[in-house]
């Protein structure tokens, strides 16, 4: 069955991350079914960070605050999780999925494909996740760069 997005509910939570004034600063995109949905939001980093485990795939749109205390500017990450125990189909069908979300949330100045530790750029996931809520997103180059610059590891590849 094709999967669908419900674009108007994506929108108004992706609405809500890019608003300045509102305290969501992130917000998950799950499937319902074969319809993908709004999910959990939140103020809190290590709230979405706990959405990301090992049995779900999930997109998010999360909200950084970077700068200095003269000038802060907001930045906004579209992230996809795939957890380790996704079955090889879904996670096949979350990429191609991913076009449907990028059609509800507009351009972002950093995409992030992360899925499970290890499987596709040699550290885990969840680190970076936490590293870079940690420091509020404010070393966003290095996240870039960790990244997409990591050599990929694959099972069954020495």
């Amino acid at each position: 069955m094709a999967t669908k997005i419900d674009k108007e509910a994506c929108r108004t939570a992706y609405n809500l991350v890019r608003d300045d004034s509102s305290a969501v600063i992130w917000v998950t995109f799950k499937y319902d079914g074969s319809t993908i949905v709004p999910g959990e939001q939140g103020a809190e980093y290590q709230d979405f960070i706990q959405q990301c485990t090992d049995d779900v795939r999930l997109f998010a749109f999360v909200r950084f605050t970077t700068g200095d205390a003269m000038s802060k500017r907001s930045k906004f990450a579209l992230i996809t999780w795939i957890g380790e125990n996704v079955s090889g189909l879904q996670r096949a069908k979350t990429g191609t999925d991913k076009t449907l979300v990028k059609e509800v949330v507009q351009p972002t100045r950093l995409l992030c494909p992360w899925d499970s530790p290890g499987k596709n750029i040699g550290v885990g996931c969840r680190f970076l996740l936490q590293r870079t809520f940690l420091t509020q997103g404010s070393n966003l180059y290095l996240l870039h760069w960790q990244v997409n610059s990591l050599p990929l590891h694959h099972r069954g590849s020495p």
